[in-house]
């Protein structure tokens, strides 16, 4: 182990001017202050602060009406029936979502499940809907 040193121990060198290299210009202190800049001690801190900003919305509730209409709909779907539906899809890091527009063709209407499955594979829940239109592609 190395003994402690003292400020003694360098006053050979303390009052002497940096070395300036012949080969390398002197660099600004902006330029040597930007090569620390990519080091952040705070690792993911600005995309936290992002992810909280980033607003999102409640599922809205149906009226008696709507849920009425929707049902109709619902009822008269088809396999190979084109829709546009606008259904609520819930965020997967924070409470809430936004409400979605999708476009696709009817694979399946499962009461059991209550779901439209679409034939590209995405499923939504019948509680999720908040329109259905028909469409052609």
């Amino acid at each position: 182990m190395q003994p402690i040193r003292k400020l003694e121990d360098y006053a050979d060198i303390l009052n002497e001017k940096a070395p300036v290299s012949g080969k390398h210009p002197l660099m600004s202190r902006e330029k040597r202050a930007a090569q620390f800049l990519p080091f952040s001690a705070l690792t993911g801190f600005e995309s936290v602060i992002a992810e909280t900003a980033r607003a999102t919305e409640k599922h809205r509730e149906l009226t008696q009406e709507e849920k009425e209409a929707l049902g109709r709909k619902l009822s008269r779907l088809i396999r190979g029936q084109k829709v546009a539906v606008t259904y609520f899809e819930k965020d997967p890091h924070k409470e809430g979502g936004a409400a979605c527009l999708y476009r696709g063709v009817v694979h399946a209407v499962d009461d059991v499940s209550q779901t439209i499955q679409f034939e590209s594979g995405k499923r939504i829940r019948f509680l999720d809907l908040y329109s259905l239109e028909t469409i052609k592609l």
